[in-house]
């Protein structure tokens, strides 16, 4: 397991798990690990990098993986859901 999965089980760990709009795990992830960002005018600053580990490690059963709505108050150019990453209760 390299640094960035031991970053992202043991944020699982401490934080019930995180999604693509948790600014803090983003922010702690890109101050450690860089990668490229995706901008937006509101919510975190997803790490690309992040998110595309966080998929590998769901398909490796290191990860589990959910899908939450984000509300009826949705607006333009935000998105109507979101994936959810936690540990599995294996682990």
């Amino acid at each position: 397991m390299n640094e960035q999965e031991k970053f992202i089980i043991n944020w699982c760990g401490n934080h019930c798990g995180f999604d693509a709009l948790d600014t803090e795990f983003h922010e702690e992830f890109h101050k450690l690990f860089g990668g490229k960002r995706h901008e937006c005018y509101f919510g975190a600053q997803t790490v690309y990098k992040a998110m595309r580990l966080a998929k590998s490690m769901f398909n490796q059963g290191k990860l589990k993986r959910g899908k939450i709505s984000l509300g009826g108050n949705w607006q333009v150019g935000f998105p109507k859901w979101v994936w959810t990453y936690s540990l599995p209760p294996n682990l």
